[in-house]
């Protein structure tokens, strides 16, 4: 894998920024944490991995479920959710459960944010206090994998929320809001609860997966005719 990989220059000692195929950066992300996830058993005797939903971080999920190390002791929670029942079709959970839940996997705990199955839902205030309670009952995540969305969003906080601001305060003690969206996005129409930046920050370990998002010709061309993407992860 080393030898073909093209690691960008100018990135700070704690981040690596490698040019890949999407294949390898999946490959090469789940390898990553799930050795990330042995160290955390080995230290703490159980490992909290917290994950995104969206299509980005598809193909890392299902390279992730094979990877060998006792899931019994890790929880897998989530970034960020939209306010809709667990088995619909645009839940992150449902997402969670379907591509990473399986396999090695499936002997993980999972701690979505939104556990009700039918509607109607509470409140996304109430959706928000209920997950930020089990946020902060299973502690900082040791490893966190955050999507981005085409406008650059990470989890849910979308530039336009009108309580962005809170969500952003470093030192806030919460670890989940619900999210003001003015205009909720067009291919989910819902309101969304979303891990504060505070929370993010806790996290011993952050990594993303960007897919394709830049035009033809830009350096280091990710345009989706190149087949490639960045994989990123800090500590």
């Amino acid at each position: 894998m080393a030898a073909a990989l093209a690691c960008l220059p100018g990135a700070p000692a704690n981040i690596s920024v490698c040019k890949v195929t999407q294949a390898q950066a999946a490959q090469q992300l789940a390898l990553d944490i799930a050795q990330r996830l042995r160290e955390a058993i080995a230290a703490r005797s159980r490992a909290v991995l917290s994950v995104s939903g969206g299509k980005s971080p598809l193909a890392l999920f299902e390279a992730l479920r094979a990877q060998r190390l006792d899931w019994s002791r890790v929880v897998v929670t989530l970034v960020d959710e939209r306010c809709v029942p667990a088995l619909h079709v645009d839940s992150n959970a449902l997402l969670v459960c379907t591509h990473l839940l399986q396999d090695q996997a499936a002997a993980a705990r999972w701690v979505p944010m939104v556990s009700a199955r039918t509607a109607p839902l509470p409140a996304p205030d109430d959706l928000a206090r209920q997950a930020n309670a089990a946020l902060l009952a299973t502690g900082a995540a040791d490893v966190t994998v955050l999507g981005m969305g085409v406008d650059g969003h990470m989890a849910s906080l979308f530039a336009d929320a009108t309580n962005l601001g809170a969500a952003l305060d470093p030192a806030s003690p919460d670890a989940c809001m619900a999210m003001d969206l003015p205009t909720p996005p067009a291919h989910a129409p819902h309101a969304r609860i979303s891990q504060t930046l505070a929370q993010l920050l806790r996290s011993r370990a952050s990594c993303t997966n960007l897919k394709p998002l830049l035009p033809s010709g830009f350096p280091y061309d990710t345009s989706p005719a190149s087949g490639t993407g960045r994989s990123h992860c800090a500590h």
